[in-house]
């Protein structure tokens, strides 16, 4: 039975050494409260999660005469090419308006190729995707007054 008693006093000595340290850290202080949930259309700003413009040209590019040479090579298109572009312009914003277009977005890639725009925007955490496609000139509306 010595084992037993080993086992309980050492279980007893680690679960009161995690409530020190849960203490001492701060974890159960009333400071860290629950972040608060939204409660009106007041709380509710926009987040980009994606946004890729041009990712249709890619089938292009491999089409594209002299795509591969060695000393300038046409790559292919990332995505979330424009999330930075976009989340400068809209996040932390309740409505953005911008034009999809190479003056906003960037540059097209392939010569013959009219870039697309698709992305993914949520107006708080627990929202769901609101999916976004344009084509090259249309004007773009993300609001979320109203979701």
């Amino acid at each position: 039975m010595p084992n037993i008693r080993f086992h309980a006093i050492a279980l007893s000595v680690l679960t009161l050494l995690v409530i020190v340290i849960f203490y001492a850290t701060g974890q159960f202080s009333e400071k860290s409260a629950a972040p608060a949930k939204p409660t009106g259309p007041g709380d509710r700003f926009i987040t980009i999660w994606e946004a890729s413009w041009g990712l249709n040209c890619n089938d292009k590019i491999a089409d594209e005469p002299n795509a591969n040479l060695a000393r300038n090579p046409i790559k292919p298109v990332e995505r979330d090419n424009a999330l930075a572009t976009i989340s400068g312009l809209c996040n932390s914003r309740r409505t953005c308006d911008f034009k999809a277009n190479e003056t906003t977005l960037g540059t097209s890639v392939a010569a013959h190729c009219k870039p697309e725009l698709t992305m993914m925007y949520r107006c708080f955490d627990i929202d769901r995707p609101w999916i976004i496609e344009a084509k090259s000139g249309d004007s773009v509306k993300l609001d979320c007054s109203t979701h």
